[in-house]
């Protein structure tokens, strides 16, 4: 398996659905704005529970933060959309990879059995 470049353009109001590959994980490292005002991006995902949760990921502005670095990961078995709200375009960009073997053993964070 492996690494592949991702990237979704929003605009204002339109969610974007986005479905890694089954196996993968999508990793969200960048985003961009093309505008001249501001705009906020949402992710709009589940909980570990299932309840539905939106979160604001970062507010963009020209000229004073026009680009933000992240790290977010999502699996190809949770739904995750993308929004933004305000003036002008944003490029979301990052990769997909493969996602960690389900064995069904789960470790401890120094890598031993549970």
């Amino acid at each position: 398996m492996s690494v592949a470049f991702w990237s979704v353009k929003l605009t204002n109001g339109k969610a974007v659905e986005v479905q890694p590959p089954e196996g993968y994980v999508l990793n969200v490292q960048q985003a961009a704005y093309v505008g001249d005002a501001h705009t906020v991006v949402k992710v709009h995902t589940t909980s570990v529970e299932g309840d539905k949760l939106e979160s604001v990921i970062c507010t963009l502005r020209n000229k004073t933060a026009d680009q933000v670095s992240m790290s977010l990961v999502f699996g190809y078995d949770v739904p995750v959309a993308f929004s933004a709200e305000g003036k002008g375009e944003v490029y979301l960009s990052g990769y997909y990879q493969p996602g960690p073997e389900e064995d069904g053993e789960f470790c401890s964070p120094d890598h031993s059995q549970i």
